[in-house]
């Protein structure tokens, strides 16, 4: 019996299987305290065709601020993000209709809605490299209420 290999001709079939396909590590912050999250063989570029995912989990009523700075090269017009990809999930589920979908070279900051946080990456063809400053915070009383 041969082996066949298939390969998708849309590349969006083939960006979200990548991202679907990758394993989930787990990071667990205490409240007020800075963590590290970086792409894998930092400050070297990740491989190209890698993806990875992550759960950025804080204790109850904290809100996560990740800092991040993402350089992944993309060659399409626009920054269309063809290649690479960087997603960002303010809630606490990998729903990858709702992501933020990041590309190319830029710094940028987002505040979770709760105490999750997910982040996800996929290269199809070229590389790339992220860091982002991860804490918890106290959701102040005010924003409880409100």
């Amino acid at each position: 019996m041969a082996l066949k290999i298939v390969t998708f001709s849309l590349f969006f079939l083939s960006l979200s299987a990548g991202a679907w396909c990758a394993s989930n590590t787990t990071i667990t912050l205490k409240c007020n305290r800075s963590t590290k999250l970086l792409s894998p063989n930092w400050p070297s570029y990740y491989d190209n065709g890698s993806a990875g995912r992550y759960i950025i989990q804080a204790p109850a009523f904290t809100q996560i601020t990740a800092k991040c700075s993402i350089d992944m090269f993309d060659p399409s017009p626009n920054q269309a993000c063809a290649s690479e990809r960087f997603y960002v999930f303010t809630g606490g589920s990998f729903d990858y209709s709702t992501a933020e979908v990041l590309c190319g070279i830029q710094e940028f900051t987002r505040i979770s809605t709760d105490n999750q946080l997910r982040m996800a990456y996929v290269s199809v063809r070229y590389s790339g490299k992220f860091s982002c400053d991860l804490i918890a915070k106290p959701i102040s009383l005010i924003t409880i209420l409100t």
